[in-house]
Order: structure tokens, then C-alpha cells, then sequence
């Protein structure tokens, strides 16, 4: 009897229906989350069926001829679907999963290209007859079709207008299932069973760990403390007791709003037995000041963070050509099997309305979570329609909770159907309590009035809207510094996490012993980083900026009321454009008509007319998200739903020994998951042009690809790009961070 096999490693081969087997068995498992077990299976049984033709075998044995191996399960599940209506419309789901096993989910189509669904179920070239998997897999297959219309899970519509959006959607999941099935079986062949994987605390343990750290808060009895202990306790309680839904935690800078999320949502996970928390930040910039909370509580090896994507499917056009290093590296992509996982909006999002395999294959395990969303008025305006769209059906059809946690909460209601519940009570009591500061408008200021004030200052933090203002501001405080005592310091994406972490860390001390300390930052410091300054200047921004920046000022009521400065500068560095012009205009007209607002430009009054003037102006579904997606245009959606445009690319930055040393494992191991994990704090993200011109003066390398291949037919190649040991001296300071040109210090930091 003729053998099929799916893979090589060596001179070992797997067995082609054992593949199938165990894919169809483990997209079964992660499907079941949600109903849609015996789905996930049958996908699993049909998506490699065009490796039955000889064409492909002869590949395994050494051929370069290529071969298209994915396009005949989904051929085949039309094929047999046909005559039955309804069976036929689940088919095409399915067939969309099968085609982009490798590629990414098509576009239904036409177009002129080939790479459409219905393109790629009438190929013009025919396929290499696969008739041979009837001989292996036909009765697994025939059994799962029979049961397809009683199996199909049963969705939450609210209207017919829905349904598209929805079906895309399931689909979006279903394809994690297989995918991530996919990967794990090829990782696990491939890698002779050593495969890497983590051992997690179950919620259960992490439960204890929690409420062993928050017993010490009833030690504590500041008036501050105790406020935030009742906000902890109540956020406990309605854990406990409140259904799966849509809620918002909303409190005041300074009152504990990230331990109190964790609280609800350890309790309600508890509760409810749902597998993961997963907590979402809009900047990469301040993710890892989170994380490090949690991984203090509950164990560095129980949180998963997540926010830098090294995407290897897109360095090669054609799944055949892969070649031994890219394969290794996709098999490292993260699949968020953590109980905890730290991500951001980019990551999260991005993620939900993404088409490549890389990005989908988690989608499976954000089912049956709860997603706390921090700061959540930083989602993004342009996208907010489709983003409300994917909690809903996360909520709806997922068996999600979702927490949207800030200081200043946007109403979202009018855009979406969920009606969210508010967790803390009394917030007008809360609000006054935790105000603390005075908000005043001082006008125009240039950067040489501002240093005059500020070397005279005591402690004073300024917060400044672009990198290039950051460091240029940074300078000339430390050449007119005057006062022996005052250290200065720079903050900025421009200097990589560990960096931050230890400029932070030294501020922190210097505050705590009363030294003269002042600080220039981008608004990276704005949320996560729980800093004291008694004044605080902040570059004129949209209303929810200034209020974060103000949770930087007197955070532990030390005086009776700090003072935070709204300045407009008249640098023209300074300026930001676009979007972030019209949110710092909107800000402006609220600090100069405060008779609407009892004189304080930071009340819930204030907010509320702030975000509604917002929305109201501007598009919420800029690029038609929810209509493509309803036209099951997944390769069209991936492209558009990009939460931050400008392309990006990491570098790794060889700050230190320990640095060095994992980039030197890097280019040598098998299993890179663990090392990209642990070199991530040590990552600076750039634009292109400033990609580029790193490029042209031989500073960086790439470790998997050939440097001469990394910007090659004006195509932005992004592999592991490495800042060279030689060239660090030069291009990364121990004051500012990464050297940059005229043209990329200008870029706000909006992330």
C-alpha cells in the first residue's frame, strides 16, 4: 500500500493521515470553547488533502517543483456540500480556513489576481489529483459532513444585518483552531517532541497568590489607602456576584484602578470558570511597568507579555520556498496559552480583524476570558466602530467579560448594542476625593522661557508631544543647568525598555528621598508609570492626556493640591499634525471656557463634552471595516485595520551584557520563543526612514536574513534586526537613547 506522509525532518517522515488526525483532534479541543467541535475537526481532517497527490510526495523527497497543497480541501468541502443550502453557505467558512492555512484567509473575490477564494476554487491550472485520501481519511471525513448543519454552533444574532459580520467573524476563530493546531502538530514533529512549553499556575493558584499580596493593603491606613481599599473590595464583590458582560471600571488617577481590575477579574474568572485574563494597554512605550506588577504578584513565568510581532510569513512570497530558519521562527509565534496575558491595542486588535496565520492563531484562546481594556479612551477614534463590533461578539458569542477601565470614561454606548454596567460606585464622591491638583493655562511658551522656569524649580515633571521636543528641551535644561543639586533626566521611546525601567527606577528613589529631580518625557509616562512630581507642565494635548499627566502630580496627596501647567509651545518641533492636532484643539477649548465646568477642566463634565465633541467630528469607521468584513474581504481588512500606519520595525538593542549574551544564543539555537520573549526590553521600534538610514551607515544586521536582503526592490524586509556591538557607542546614548535624524525626531508618540 502507497504511503502519504506530511512532513520531513531528517530521514524521519510523519504519516500524512497521523498529521491529519492529530490537527483534526486538537482544532476539535480548542473549538469546543466556543461549540464548534466537530467544525474544527473536519477542517483539521481536510486541510492538507492535496498532500495525497504524488506531485507533492516527490516534493517531500526533494523536488523544487512547486506545488499547491491547500486548495484542495477546500475544493473538496464544496464539493461535497453541494445540493444542500445551508450546508454549502458553511462549507464556504470552512473552505476560506483550508485555503489560507499557509497564506492567510483570502478574499472572497473576484480580482485579477489568483489569490481570491473563488479564484483559488476554480484554479485555471488543474490540481495534482489527491483521489488517494479516500483511501485513508474518506470515513472521518463522510461522518463530520453528515452532522455539519446540527453541529454549526448557534450564534447570538440581534438582526439579519448582523449576520455577515458575525459568520466572518466565527470564521476569523475557526481558522485560529486550525492554524494553531497546525503549528503545534509540525512543532511537535519537527522538533522530535522537544517542544517548548511553559508550565502555568491554574487561575485557581493565581487566585491565592492575589489575595495573599492584597492582604497587606489592609495594613495600611492613609486615607488614600483606604479609599483605594474600598474601591478593591467592591471591585472583589462584583466579581463575584455579576453575570458575563460589558462592563467599565471607572476611577480617578491615583485610586488603584489596575490591582482592582486584577480583583474583578481573578473573581469573576474564579466564578465563572473562564481560562484567562487578558490585560490590554494602548502604549507599548509602558507596558512592561504593568507587567511587572503582575509578575510580581503572581510569578514571572504565569504572565505572558505580548506586544512586539516579528511576522515571518511575509518574508517569502510563496509557502514552498520557506526555508529551515523562517519555519523555526513562525513556530515561535505566540498563541497566548497563558493565564495572564499583557498585551496592547495594537496587539489585541489587530489580531482580531488579521488574516495571517501568525497573528490568528491565539484568536481561539481569548474565548472564555476576561479583557480588562486600561485606559480605555485610548481606542483608537478611526477604528472605534469595528472595535466595539469585536468586544460585542467576544461578549456575545464567546463567553467574554469586558472591562473598560480609565479615569476619564468615553460614553460608548450609542456605538455599540451592549449596555455597559459601571462596577464602582458613588463617582462623584470619588472624584472629589481624588482631586488633588489645580490645572491652569499659561499659554505660549518657548523652550528657553520654560528652562528658565523649570532650573529654578524644585521636583518638576514635563511632558512634551514628540520625541524630537523631548530631547531637545532635555539639552538645553542640561546646559543651563544652574543648581549642583537637580538631575535631570530624559524619557522617550527612542531608549529601550530596560533603559526606561532603570531611568524610572532612579527618579523613583531621588522623589522618595526629596531630591531635586526633573524629568523631560513623551507621554509614554503618562499612564503605568506611578511617579510623585509636585508640578507638573504638560504640552497643550486632547483632554484625556492632560488628565493622565495630572496623575503624575501630587498621585499621593502629599500636598494639599499640586500644580499642573498647560502650555502651548511655539517650537516648531513641537508640533503634531493630524489627528493629534484636532484632539490638542479640542483640549484647548475646554481650558478656555471653564464656566461650563465649575472651573475644573478635569471633571466628568469636562470629559464627557470632550469625547462627545470628539466622536461626533470625526469617522469611526474610516476605512469601512464592519462592510468589508461583511463581505468576507479578509486579506482587505487586514490591511486596512492598521491601529498605528507608519511602518515599524524592531531593533534589538545590545544595552548590556545580558543583551549581548541573548543575541549570540539567538543566532545559534533551535527554540528562539524564549529568547525573543526575554530580549524584548531591550527593543527599540523605529520608522522606515529611520530603518533606512541605520542601514546605509552599517549599523545594524540581520541575524536570519542576509544583510544584503534587508531592503532589497524598495520592499521593507523585517526579520531580527540587531544593533551592531561596533556601532552602539555612536548610535545609542546613555542619556537619550537610539541617535536619530532631522526627519524621524519629529514623530508623536501615539501608540
Amino acid at each position: 500500500m502507497e504511503m502519504f506522509y506530511a512532513h520531513t525532518r531528517d530521514d524521519e517522515k510523519q504519516q500524512l493521515k497521523e498529521h491529519l488526525k492529530n490537527v483534526a483532534i486538537l482544532a476539535g479541543n480548542f473549538a469546543s470553547s466556543f461549540n464548534a467541535k466537530e467544525i474544527a475537526e473536519l477542517v483539521g481532517w481536510l486541510h492538507d488533502l492535496g498532500k495525497y497527490s504524488k506531485d507533492f510526495q516527490k516534493r517531500l523527497a526533494g523536488s523544487k517543483q512547486s506545488v499547491n497543497h491547500s486548495s484542495a480541501g477546500g475544493i473538496e468541502i464544496t464539493k461535497l456540500a453541494q445540493g444542500d443550502s445551508i450546508k454549502q453557505l458553511i462549507a464556504e467558512l470552512l473552505a476560506f480556513c483550508i485555503l489560507g492555512h499557509h497564506a492567510g484567509l483570502p478574499d472572497k473575490g473576484p480580482q485579477a489576481t489568483s489569490s481570491t477564494l473563488e479564484d483559488r476554487l476554480n484554479p485555471q491550472t488543474p490540481l495534482p489529483t489527491y483521489e488517494s485520501y479516500k483511501n485513508e481519511v474518506n470515513d472521518e471525513v463522510h461522518k463530520l459532513l453528515t452532522k455539519l448543519n446540527s453541529s454549526f454552533p448557534k450564534l447570538h444574532l440581534d438582526s439579519l444585518e448582523e449576520k455577515d459580520f458575525v459568520l466572518s467573524f466565527f470564521t476569523r476563530m475557526l481558522f485560529s483552531c486550525l492554524v494553531d493546531a497546525d503549528f503545534l502538530d509540525t512543532e511537535s514533529f519537527m522538533q522530535k517532541g522537544k517542544v517548548e512549553r511553559e508550565n502555568f499556575a491554574s487561575i485557581e493558584n493565581l487566585f491565592k497568590k492575589f489575595n495573599n499580596y492584597i492582604s497587606e493593603f489592609a495594613k495600611t491606613n492613609t486615607e488614600i489607602n483606604k479609599k483605594r481599599t474600598e474601591i478593591l473590595n467592591e471591585c472583589i464583590t462584583k466579581g463575584k456576584t455579576l453575570p458575563k458582560g460589558f462592563y467599565t471600571i471607572s476611577v480617578p488617577t491615583g485610586g488603584g484602578k489596575t490591582i482592582s481590575s486584577m480583583a474583578f477579574a481573578l473573581n469573576h474568572a474564579i466564578t465563572h470558570k473562564q481560562n484567562r485574563i487578558i490585560y490590554t494597554i494602548p502604549y507599548t512605550s509602558i507596558i512592561e511597568q504593568n507587567a511587572e506588577v503582575f509578575k510580581n504578584i503572581f510569578g514571572e513565568e504565569n504572565v505572558l507579555e505580548h506586544h512586539s510581532n516579528y511576522s515571518f510569513e511575509e518574508l517569502l512570497p510563496r509557502e514552498e520556498k520557506e526555508n529551515e530558519e523562517i519555519q523555526r521562527l513562525k513556530l515561535a509565534t505566540q498563541n497566548w496559552q497563558a493565564p495572564i496575558v499583557v498585551s496592547t491595542n495594537v496587539q489585541f486588535f489587530e489580531s482580531l480583524f488579521a488574516n495571517k496565520t501568525s497573528r490568528c492563531r491565539k484568536l481561539h484562546n481569548i474565548v472564555n476570558s476576561v479583557i480588562i481594556l486600561d485606559e480605555a479612551q485610548m481606542l483608537s477614534t478611526f477604528f472605534l466602530k469595528p472595535c466595539l463590533a469585536a468586544l460585542e461578539e467576544l461578549v456575545k458569542n464567546y463567553n467574554c467579560t469586558v472591562v473598560l477601565c480609565t479615569a476619564t470614561q468615553p460614553n460608548l454606548e450609542k456605538y455599540t448594542s451592549l449596555k455597559s454596567q459601571e462596577i464602582v460606585s458613588n463617582q462623584k464622591a470619588l472624584q472629589e476625593f481624588f482631586k488633588r491638583v489645580e490645572v491652569e493655562y499659561i499659554g505660549k511658551k518657548t523652550d528657553n522661557e520654560l528652562v528658565a522656569e523649570l532650573v529654578n524649580q524644585d521636583s518638576s515633571l514635563v511632558i512634551v508631544n514628540t520625541k524630537k521636543h523631548a530631547k531637545e528641551l532635555y539639552q538645553k535644561m542640561v546646559q543651563q543647568k544652574v543648581n549642583e543639586k537637580q538631575e535631570i533626566f530624559h524619557l522617550s521611546t527612542f531608549m529601550c525598555a530596560i533603559h526606561r525601567k532603570e531611568v524610572i527606577f532612579k527618579v523613583k528613589k531621588r522623589l522618595e528621598n526629596n531630591l531635586t529631580t526633573v524629568v523631560i518625557s513623551t507621554q509614554l509616562i503618562e499612564a503605568g508609570v506611578d511617579v510623585d512630581f509636585p508640578i507638573v507642565y504638560r504640552s497643550s494635548a486632547g483632554l484625556d492626556s492632560i488628565i493622565q499627566s495630572a496623575g503624575r502630580c501630587n498621585r499621593n496627596a502629599k500636598l494639599e493640591k499640586g500644580i499642573v501647567k498647560v502650555f502651548n509651545s511655539s517650537e516648531d518641533y513641537s508640533k503634531v499634525m493630524g489627528f493629534l492636532q484636532r484632539t490638542q484643539g479640542l483640549g484647548e477649548d475646554i481650558l478656555q471656557d471653564l464656566k461650563d465646568f465649575q472651573n475644573n477642566p478635569i471633571s466628568n463634565e469636562a470629559v464627557a463634552t470632550y469625547f462627545e465633541k470628539l466622536y461626533k467630528n470625526e469617522d469611526l469607521d474610516e476605512k469601512d471595516i464592519i462592510e468589508k468584513c461583511k463581505e468576507y474581504e479578509f486579506k482587505k481588512v487586514a490591511d486596512n485595520f492598521k491601529l498605528i500606519e507608519d511602518n515599524k520595525v524592531n531593533i534589538i538593542i545590545p544595552y548590556n551584557d545580558k543583551a549581548i549574551e541573548l543575541i549570540e544564543q539567538l543566532k545559534y539555537t533551535e527554540f528562539p520563543k524564549s529568547l525573543l520573549k526575554q530580549l524584548q526590553p531591550f527593543t527599540v521600534s523605529v520608522y522606515e526612514n529611520h530603518y533606512l538610514e541605520l542601514i546605509k551607515r552599517g549599523s545594524i544586521k540581520d541575524i536570519f536574513l542576509n544583510n544584503e536582503n534587508i531592503f532589497k526592490n524598495n520592499n521593507l524586509e523585517k526579520g531580527i534586526i540587531v544593533l551592531t556591538e561596533d556601532s552602539k557607542d555612536y548610535e545609542y546614548s546613555q542619556e537619550d537613547g537610539l541617535k536619530s535624524s532631522k526627519e524621524t525626531q519629529g514623530e508623536a508618540i501615539f501608540l
